[in-house]
């Protein structure tokens, strides 16, 4: 079963309302749009100006060498079509 988050970024995606992923999240509402925007599900890691995008500097680091971030839950695709881009 994925976690939960990955069922919410796909629920989003199909259409579900915000209060729908509030209830299955056990977010507030706030708290639903937050985690939808939340870059570190996709595998990006930052701090400010800082971004590793999983291996490539940006922002800040641009050209800089990064080692890889953490293993994305989520596609960056579903989370584009769950945050409606």
């Amino acid at each position: 079963m994925p976690p939960i988050v990955v069922e919410a970024f796909e629920a989003r995606a199909k259409g579900a309302r915000r209060q729908d992923l509030a209830r299955l999240t056990g977010l507030s509402g706030n708290g639903v749009v937050e985690m939808l925007k939340n870059k570190a599900y996709t595998g990006i890691a930052f701090s400010g100006s800082y971004v590793n995008d999983n291996g490539v500097g940006k922002g800040a680091l641009e050209g800089k060498p990064c080692k890889p971030t953490h293993e994305p839950l989520i596609s960056k695709e579903l989370a584009r079509l769950a945050r409606g881009d």
